[in-house]
């Protein structure tokens, strides 16, 4: 009984601390709940696509000459293989024109299995029956439509190596091994009777060192126990198939490749959250010392009467449980739509559609996570009853004063509101503490999201990061163009001048056995992404990237094997380097370490221009001129990456950290203010007193706590410099970036630290007009 009445008295008075901690917790349980959801059933309908695609543990793309039923049979009879199934197909030989868009990436077409399903119309749901293609009809991946725009009725134009085919899209599956919008190669299905058609039309063109009729294999395993690198290496050891495929993605990397996106984006938000429930605990924490010094009386008259310290820490415990629980029930119900928000926009790039179910553990376990930590900063703050004593109450529990510290500002005439709010903060420093601590997290976290976006817009960045942006793309189409490359070059340096030039090339061979992207280079000293050692000089060095080295436990200076189709040989790690190809899982070499084992000539040549506004009356020039044997196009990198939905991901969360860090500061600035005024009731009563008015006191109220969050911003930028890059870091890893370079300027840190400041200046003038309603009589009552 005792309890219910106090309870019920705290929570009559302390209406303002039920609601902001209820509308604090009600955002945080929304969008982590939400996140969570999405997680699962993205991973759950990844799962569930493989397993009825029958995709199989690993996808191996294979010459039709390496892959004849005798290898197969070999893989079949392994003991820790339990099937090995195959699909034909034929792939392109140049660039696919989708829509308006144009790709140079890998297209394998091959006959309907009909083990994929077909999207409905609203891509909401799938159809009961694929219909069978005929004539000219293609089933294409989700992933295209989104990536292209594309919609049925819509063309497809390829470049075979006889010529060009155009096809028309009929329909959109849900193919879960290269369907999604960041894997590159992908699966298209053709009618039988076209199928025969392109194999009838490319069979010619195949000998020994090109072949377009490639083999799609799927190998799943009987023992659950292999890794899939483990896998590899036994298949590798036993049949030899994994050098010599033309690709592979096993399980693991379709799926890693297929939520990458969406595990970047939740990933960087779920981070975002959990520093918004650690200003709640702050919140609490300084609520309930803020309390207990204003009901100090009052309290100490509720322990004469007989109220333990057990009774108080238990109402104070409820009571903020009650305004937890509140925030939590409301932000379960408004997660649901939000779930529902989030998991439509990155079906748009996992092209996988996701499943509707909650994930009630995961929710569970967050829910008891932030109750306990909130139970535990409540039993430590509330240890301060231990100390109220019921005489000390009379007093109203203040401390003698034996001498003012040295820290305490003294006041200026000529600077008088300034001075006096700084006064105000240095006499009472615990009190502004947590609001110092609150504000140097939130412009930490907005100074790290400033960076992601800064460090995916900077063209040096992504040099740094190991990719080589240039401004002209040349793609080689007929062996002739190779006596034509000076021609060309000079009619580019007559619109500007080179500044650079890349070319590259780019297939699959092995690593002791384990698949790997290898990058070949025709002019090693371009190498860009270098962190250690040397860029290759000799016809026996390579590059391999931090992340391969951490995971096959390489180091500088170690002897590889590589292999490549029928050819191998030893090389030595010479540097470690980082590309975001292939999420960071490859290995870079020159032409002449590739030529070694045998590997085609390099057909792609970039160029940057010290003029890039010439592009595009080059790529003009160069198709008109040369069009018959070369490829040209104009690479504009703002443009291409202000579309990129990485770039537009980084800037909807920065306005999403804007937008909830301005809530919190709303909320807590409420909340500390609140608070501040009603302690301070008597010594604004002493100004009014005295000739201030409300709006000058209003001012040094919020001056007062611009000075806190100026040095909290100030701290949180410190903090920035520190750990930001590191905590990008980890990020960036996930798409084989290990070090991220510094591309930060003092304007990155101005705008979260202004943004924090200003936030905190107008709400706590907003919130101080309680100041209006406090009058000198107020000095009557003291």
């Amino acid at each position: 009984m005792e309890t219910r009445t106090l309870l019920k008295a705290n929570l009559r008075s302390k209406k303002g601390t039920f609601i902001s901690i209820a509308v604090l917790t009600f955002l945080i349980i929304t969008i982590a709940s939400a996140i969570l959801c999405v997680r699962v059933n993205l991973e759950s309908a990844v799962d569930a696509a493989t397993e009825y695609s029958q995709t199989g543990d690993i996808g191996l793309l294979i010459k039709d000459s390496f892959s004849d039923e005798n290898v197969l049979q070999q893989i079949k009879d392994l003991d820790y293989i339990s099937d090995v199934k195959k699909d034909e197909t034929v792939v392109n030989s140049g660039t696919t024109v989708i829509g308006d868009g144009t790709t140079g990436n890998s297209i394998f077409f091959m006959k309907d299995p009909g083990r994929y399903r077909l999207y409905n119309n609203d891509a909401t749901g799938f159809e009961s029956s694929i219909p069978e293609l005929s004539g000219d009809e293609v089933y294409i991946p989700f992933g295209l439509k989104t990536a292209y725009g594309v919609k049925a009725g819509d063309k497809i134009v390829t470049e075979f190596v006889h010529g060009k085919e155009s096809f028309t899209i009929k329909g959109f599956i849900q193919e879960p091994a290269t369907g999604a919008q960041f894997i590159g190669w992908k699966l298209i299905m053709v009618s039988k009777e076209k199928y025969d058609e392109l194999c009838s039309a490319v069979l010619p063109y195949n000998d020994g060192e090109k072949c377009y009729n490639i083999n799609y294999i799927r190998i799943f395993k009987s023992d659950e126990s292999l890794s899939d690198y483990k896998l590899q290496r036994k298949l590798n050891t036993d049949t030899g198939i994994i050098t010599r495929s033309a690709g592979l993605l096993s399980h693991m990397q379709q799926k890693k490749y297929t939520m990458l996106f969406s595990d970047i984006v939740t990933g960087v938000i779920l981070a975002f959250v959990l520093i918004l429930f650690v200003i709640v605990l702050v919140v609490i924490a300084h609520g309930i010392k803020t309390e207990i010094d204003i009901d100090y009386v009052n309290l100490g008259i509720l322990k004469s009467q007989g109220f333990t310290d057990t009774t108080l820490t238990r109402v104070i415990m409820l009571r903020y449980f009650l305004s937890e629980g509140t925030g939590i029930v409301l932000g379960l119900i408004a997660g649901i739509p939000l779930e529902s928000f989030f998991s439509r926009l990155f079906f748009s790039n996992t092209a996988i559609l996701p499943g509707n179910n909650y994930a009630a553990l995961r929710v569970i376990l967050l829910i008891i996570s932030m109750l306990s930590l909130s139970a535990l900063i409540i039993f430590i703050m509330t240890r301060k009853l231990v100390r109220i004593s019921p005489v000390r109450a009379i007093s109203g529990g203040k401390d003698d004063v034996y001498f003012s510290s040295r820290l305490n500002a003294s006041i200026s005439g000529k600077a008088l509101l300034p001075s006096l709010a700084f006064r105000c903060v240095t006499s009472d420093k615990k009190k502004y503490a947590g609001l110092l601590f609150i504000t140097a997290l939130l412009t930490f976290f907005t100074v790290t999201i400033n960076t992601m976006s800064g460090t995916l817009d900077s063209r040096k960045s992504f040099e740094n990061m190991g990719e080589s942006i240039t401004d002209i793309d040349i793609t080689i189409k007929d062996r002739a163009a190779f006596d034509k490359l000076d021609d060309i070059k000079a009619l580019i340096e007559s619109y500007s001048k080179i500044t650079k030039t890349v070319a590259s090339a780019t297939t699959y061979g092995s690593l002791n056995g384990v698949n790997i992207q290898l990058s070949i280079c025709k002019y090693p000293e371009n190498i860009t992404g270098l962190l250690d050692g040397k860029l290759p000089e000799y016809d026996n060095e390579i590059l391999v990237t931090e992340l391969v080295a951490e995971q096959e436990g390489l180091k500088i200076g170690d002897k590889v094997t590589i292999g490549w189709q029928r050819g191998s040989d030893e090389y030595i790690i010479c540097g470690l380097n980082q590309s975001m190809n292939d999420a960071g899982l490859s290995v870079t070499m020159s032409e002449q370490a590739a030529k070694k084992l045998g590997t085609k000539d390099v057909l792609y040549y970039g160029y940057m221009l010290e003029d890039a506004s010439k592009g595009g009356e080059i790529e003009k020039a160069v198709n008109e001129k040369f069009g018959g044997i070369v490829e040209c196009s104009f690479w504009d990198f703002d443009k291409e990456m202000s579309d990129h939905p990485m770039i537009i991901a980084s800037k909807a969360i920065s306005v999403m950290v804007y937008v909830f860090s301005g809530v919190f500061i709303l909320v807590v600035v409420i909340m500390v203010c609140s608070k501040a005024l009603t302690q301070e009731r008597t010594d604004i009563g002493i100004y009014k007193a005295i000739g201030f008015t409300s709006a000058a006191i209003r001012r040094q109220f919020s001056i007062r706590f611009l000075l806190v969050s100026v040095v909290g911003s100030t701290l949180g930028s410190v903090i920035s410099k520190l750990f930001s890059i590191k905590l990008l870091n980890f990020v960036f890893r996930m798409f084989g970036v290990s070090r991220v370079s510094d591309e930060t300027n003092i304007i990155t840190y101005l705008a979260a630290a202004s943004f924090i400041c200003l936030c905190v200046f107008v709400f706590s003038f907003i919130t101080s007009h309680r100041v209006s309603g406090i009058k000198p009589r107020e000095l009557i009552t003291e």
